[in-house]
């Protein structure tokens, strides 16, 4: 904080305090949206009209030791798996995250073995697809439907969800608002732009049930708006206003292995 003076008259007394309490110097940006609870994007647009008053100033840090990252018990272990040791003979100054990679590989070869999986898996079953990066909502969706005749599917990648949909032609689609890089609104209307997808129903699912985001919702061409948390009632209540007359129970009994894992 460069200017607390001017800071504190422009935030409510507890907002101040937080500030002061949680941007000391020492913690990173990433370090913040885990202490608070809030995802990094929209925390980093909130800060962004103070950094450009010269209220408070970012400042650049060298590479964390192992240390922290191994004793914050707040970080998934998949953000942790991904932390490697660039050099260990000079002390573990250096670490690196592992970018995500497919499983079949970068390969041209590998891109296409993936999309023809995607598209047999997907075949002769309607599919309901939900984009999200959160494993414990995408569980929950996939604990809905993993007894019934819809073939359900995960893309956790939002930067990828545009070619996988197009693999699997789905016929009904959830989208998260909150993720990285691309958000539920961008992606809503860069699948509106695609005439396969102009009459699928997309509905946007998010904690934030205000009218203004249902308004916005709505001009970059949502079919519908569904507050989190994810319920059974709800989730369902959607897919039989759009996809009926296909049942939801199943004719015969299926498990969870039948379903379309993350992709």
């Amino acid at each position: 904080i460069v200017r607390a003076d001017i800071l504190k008259e422009r935030l409510s007394a507890d907002a101040f305090q937080d500030f002061e309490r949680l941007i000391d110097g020492q913690h990173t940006l990433r370090d913040l949206s885990v202490k608070t609870g809030k995802p990094l994007i929209p925390l980093t647009q909130s800060l962004i009209p103070h950094i450009r008053r010269d209220l408070i100033k970012l400042a650049k840090v060298s590479d964390l030791l192992l240390t922290p990252y191994s004793q914050r018990r707040s970080t998934s272990s998949a953000v942790r798996s991904s932390v490697s040791v660039v050099d260990q003979k000079k002390g573990a100054k250096g670490i690196a995250l592992k970018p995500r990679t497919s499983p079949v590989g970068l390969t041209r070869s590998g891109k296409v073995a993936q999309q023809a999986s995607l598209a047999s898996l997907a075949k002769g079953r309607t599919v309901i697809a939900y984009v999200d990066d959160d494993p414990a909502d995408s569980q929950a969706m996939a604990d809905i439907f993993q007894d019934s005749e819809y073939r359900y599917v995960n893309i956790s990648d939002s930067l990828q969800a545009l070619p996988k949909l197009l693999v699997l032609k789905p016929q009904l689609i959830f989208l998260d608002l909150v993720m990285p890089v691309v958000n539920g609104y961008e992606l809503c209307a860069q699948i509106r732009r695609i005439s396969m997808f102009k009459d699928i129903p997309v509905i946007i699912m998010t904690n934030n049930n205000g009218i203004p985001d249902r308004v916005r919702a709505k001009v970059v061409g949502s079919t519908g708006f569904l507050g989190k948390p994810i319920t059974p009632k709800r989730v369902l209540k959607v897919v039989f206003k759009h996809l009926q007359p296909k049942p939801v129970a199943p004719s015969r009994p299926m498990h969870f292995n039948n379903l379309l894992p993350s992709v």
